[in-house]
Parts: structure tokens; C-alpha cells; sequence
């Protein structure tokens, strides 16, 4: 990452905080690259993102084909 100004360079922005993007992240990190990782979401992980509701860890998995 380069800054010009209040501005910031990246060499790899990636649209979408699941799975995918932050296994690229990882990758593309540890290759060197300077990353920013953006999701709509309020946090990261897409569906595979765990919530806590009434003191137990809840998977939010994708919905059940049936």
C-alpha cells in the first residue's frame, strides 16, 4: 500500500468479506500484496459467520434445500 495524501493505494481490492474473499486475502497477503477486503455486511464471513443467541454459537449457514 502507497499513500498520496489522505489517499491510500492497494494492490488488490476484493468486493465481499465470505469465504472466498478472505481465503484470497490470505493468499494474496502472504504473496506480498497489500489488500483491503470490503463487504456490505456488519462483519466478515459471509454465511459462514457464527452468531451468538442466548449464550450459544449459532453456524448461519446457508438455507436448507428441500
Amino acid at each position: 500500500m502507497s499513500e498520496i495524501g489522505d489517499q491510500k493505494e492497494w494492490d488488490v481490492v476484493i468486493i465481499g468479506g465470505g469465504v472466498a474473499g478472505l481465503t484470497a486475502s490470505i493468499y494474496l497477503a502472504r504473496a506480498g500484496r497489500s489488500v483491503l477486503v470490503l463487504d456490505k455486511g456488519a462483519g466478515l464471513g459471509g454465511r459462514a459467520a457464527s452468531n451468538e443467541i442466548a449464550e450459544s454459537r449459532v453456524n448461519m449457514g446457508g438455507p436448507c434445500a428441500v
